[in-house]
């Protein structure tokens, strides 16, 4: 039954625990030695089937037992859960980075048209200047086209 194995030996039921991830062979060994759980039943057992967390026990003297063991199956839920949180927030953690990228691109493009608009303001100021300057100094201070060829 997934990380668990199930038996029985005489008028017992045994859960070994089979997830050993990480343990050496004789620690893997040892663990499944001892039960991580068990239930007595009336008389010797006969058969047994188990699925998720039910278990049916099928005695020689002909009682028949249902048993739940929840813990079977809590550790697997409990992993998809753990499993489903951790997807949700890796998905929040992109879709935040990706909403903080398409933020620093809008202000990047922002601040690229005003230096525009900047720039633009710069060089309408520039020849105005020029022209002012051309235009409207005197004569002696700034020497004519015909006074630079002589």
């Amino acid at each position: 039954m997934g990380k668990y194995l199930v038996t029985t030996k005489g008028d017992l039921v045994l859960v070994h625990l089979t997830d050993t991830a990480g343990a050496s062979e004789g620690e893997k060994a040892e663990q499944n030695k001892k039960p991580v759980a068990f239930f007595s039943v009336p008389a010797q057992i006969q058969t047994l089937q188990c699925a998720g967390d039910k278990i049916v026990v099928g005695c020689q003297n002909g009682a028949v037992l249902h048993r739940r063991a929840q813990f079977l199956v809590q550790r697997e839920q409990h992993l998809r859960s753990t499993f489903d949180a951790e997807k949700e927030q890796l998905r929040n953690t992109f879709h935040t980075g990706k909403m903080r990228l398409e933020q620093c691109i809008a202000e990047s493009k922002t601040a690229v048209e005003q230096r525009k608009q900047q720039s633009g303001k710069v060089l309408v100021l520039v020849l105005v200047l020029a022209f002012v300057f051309f235009f409207f100094v005197p004569v002696p201070l700034f020497p004519t086209f015909v006074e630079i060829l002589l």
